[in-house]
């Protein structure tokens, strides 16, 4: 065995023999036969002799469609990957469980919704409404008070008394309206009210009695309107003034 010295320089390699175009392997590359999403990946890329060989014209293999109904929804939209069918079959189910939750949920709030607006229907279809309009002004769109319900004389008189009693003049202000009371004194008086007389327990909202009092009180603000403004006038040298009618407002 010949020694190489630590100075030998290797000359050219030596020529290749040309091969012609017919002895070439232009063979079929061996296809997948299971989809990217099933195939296992391994610790690292392992390099063999089948993986390096280099063909000049590889023919790949057409892969057949997959039919849409084994694909989930998520597919149509964007941005999305195609899921096998294995995992759509266990997506789907659930998918339908949620659906179906939230139209019984959606009926359930929907018939508590009925259940509560057929009571209060029903509520209100126990006491007497309030007519249309305004009290005491039958010919502009309102309505009579003795003619609507059509009330017994006496109970008609009953009623009309409830303004003049002692314990509505104890927390009214007959100088002011109607609408310059609040609202925790006129309902004080109503149920004062509908504790002495139990024929007013038909009535919602108890408007009979409403109605009594903001007439009587329309009537007795104007008088105190009418006096202040009396009181306000020079007394030296008065005018005479003829009156074409009596005045509403008694002493």
């Amino acid at each position: 065995m010949n020694e190489i010295s630590p100075f030998f320089k290797p000359g050219a390699p030596p020529p290749t023999l040309p091969i012609l175009v017919a002895q070439t392997e232009i063979g079929v590359v061996s296809t997948l036969s299971k989809l990217l999403a099933q195939e296992e990946i391994g610790s690292g890329p392992m390099l063999t002799c089948s993986s390096t060989h280099f063909t000049p014209y590889p023919k790949l293999a057409l892969r057949k469609p997959i039919p849409s109904s084994q694909f989930s929804f998520q597919s149509a939209m964007p941005g999305s990957h195609l899921c096998p069918q294995s995992s759509a079959k266990s997506a789907v189910p659930a998918l339908q469980v949620v659906s179906l939750d939230v139209e019984s949920s959606e009926g359930s709030h929907s018939g508590s919704e009925s259940e509560s607006l057929s009571d209060t229907e029903a509520d209100d279809e126990r006491f007497i409404p309030k007519p249309a309009g305004e009290a005491g002004r039958p010919g502009h769109g309102g309505y009579n008070l003795k003619e609507t319900r059509a009330w017994h004389p006496k109970e008609y008189k009953m009623i009309k008394v409830i303004p003049h009693s002692l314990s509505v003049k104890e927390h009214l202000d007959i100088s002011k309206s109607f609408n310059k009371h609040s609202v925790t004194t006129i309902c004080y008086i109503c149920n004062v009210t509908t504790e002495k007389f139990s024929i007013l327990e038909s009535y919602a909202n108890c408007w009979p009695v409403i109605d009594f009092v903001r007439l009587e009180l329309k009537y007795t603000s104007r008088c105190a309107k009418e006096d202040s403004l009396k009181t306000l006038l020079p007394s030296a040298d008065p005018k005479p003034t003829t009156h074409t009618h009596k005045s509403s407002c008694k002493k």
